[in-house]
């Protein structure tokens, strides 16, 4: 287990079988993927900011967030960064959905999606 005690946001991949990845962040500024059957290490990936939120997609995709100016969609299997997006509040983003086809988060009072087909939309609390 890595030294920093505390965890602010975790998730379990979906396979049919058993879950193959955990991964967590907090705020040691990293995104942790971890074997979920082992517990054993496979990537930290340094994330530039404290992390409050992520969600794990399709195909092992994980959509991370929050202390920082981006969301980003990283490969759970290669640790790859497949899309960084940005995000353009003063306070961090508390909550990040990913699926097949869309990726949408909070930005200080709205929630912002962004699709697949280039479709951008988003719509706030008026109050």
């Amino acid at each position: 287990m890595h030294s920093c005690a505390h965890r602010y946001a975790c998730a379990l991949s979906h396979e049919a079988t058993a879950p193959r990845f955990c991964v967590h962040g907090g705020p040691d500024k990293q995104l942790t993927v971890r074997d979920a059957s082992t517990g054993r290490v496979l990537h930290e990936l340094p994330i530039g900011g404290t992390v409050w939120c992520l969600s794990i997609g399709p195909a092992n995709r994980c959509a991370v967030s929050g202390e920082f100016q981006l969301v980003q969609v990283v490969d759970l299997e290669s640790a790859g960064l497949v899309l960084s997006l940005p995000h353009t509040g003063e306070n961090p983003s508390y909550s990040v959905a990913l699926t097949e086809s869309a990726v949408i988060y909070t930005q200080e009072n709205t929630c912002v999606r962004y699709g697949r087909d280039g479709s951008t939309y988003g719509w706030g609390d008026p109050s």
